[in-house]
Parts: structure tokens; sequence; C-alpha cells
């Protein structure tokens, strides 16, 4: 990491099937460190959408993204890192398909 970096960014291969990490960290950037989760979300309902298209919904892998932002060098070193960065996990685009067999298309859960 270097002074430039402004977050990690780790998912499943899920995301990675779907987007490049060069698309992936446009989808990131757009949104500031205190909308972790908007970001999260984005990156994951991105990579749902795709898999719809490219299966024509009737295949998606696991979706999970985890976004640390880091902290800022111009912060006093005795801040609390906790309050300097954002961690999170979002399952926002869980989705599930029909549990009695069928072959009807998964639908995102609620």
């Amino acid at each position: 990491l270097g002074p430039e970096d402004m977050a990690v960014l780790v998912a499943s291969d899920g995301i990675w099937q779907v987007i490049t990490p060069q698309q992936a960290a446009g989808i990131v950037a757009r949104f500031p460190a205190d909308s972790a989760m908007e970001a999260a979300g984005a990156l994951a309902d991105e990579a749902v959408r795709r898999w719809f298209a490219r299966s024509q919904g009737q295949v998606i892998d696991d979706v999970t993204v985890v976004i640390a932002y880091l902290a800022r060098r111009s912060r006093a070193p005795s801040e609390d890192l906790a309050s300097t960065m954002s961690l999170l996990s979002s399952p926002c685009s869980e989705v599930s398909g029909p549990s009695d067999g069928t072959s009807a298309p998964p639908t995102p859960a609620a």
C-alpha cells in the first residue's frame, strides 16, 4: 500500500468473475469514505446484475464485498483508528432460488 491508496477492497470470486479490479475501483471511488455501505452495495448489485445478464438469471455465484477505508496521514496519531476507518461486509445482494428444486430464476433475497 502507498500513501495514495484510499481503501482496501476484498471481495469473493462472484465479484471478480464478472467485474475487473479496475471496474471495481471505479465503482467504489464514486463514494466517499462515510458511504462505505453504499459503495459495497453498488459493487455487489453490479455483480449480481452482470451474473443475471450473463446467465439469463439461471446461475449466480456468491457475492460478498468488504471495504476498509484507510486513515489519512493528516490525522493525529493519537486518534482512535476505529474512528478513521469504515469496515463493513455487505451481503446486500444475496440471492436465493426456489427451494423446491424447480428451475425458476433466482430472485433477490429480502
